[in-house]
């Protein structure tokens, strides 16, 4: 009984995937969005406490 194969047109890459770098733009658009993150987290978590301190009063 015979194998069945494929013939492929390109080589396959049998490794890790390979990576590509981030433009300038890109590594710019990603701290921005980093610094927006950062900054909702600290209002998520200081917007709570200072509602809970103001019912405290």
């Amino acid at each position: 009984m015979r194998e069945a194969t494929i013939a492929l047109s390109r080589p396959v890459v049998a490794g890790p995937f390979q990576t590509m770098e981030a433009t300038e733009e890109q590594k710019k658009q990603a701290r921005r969005v980093q610094r927006l993150l950062y900054g909702l987290m600290v209002v998520m978590i200081v917007a709570p406490v200072i509602v809970f301190l103001l019912r405290m009063r």
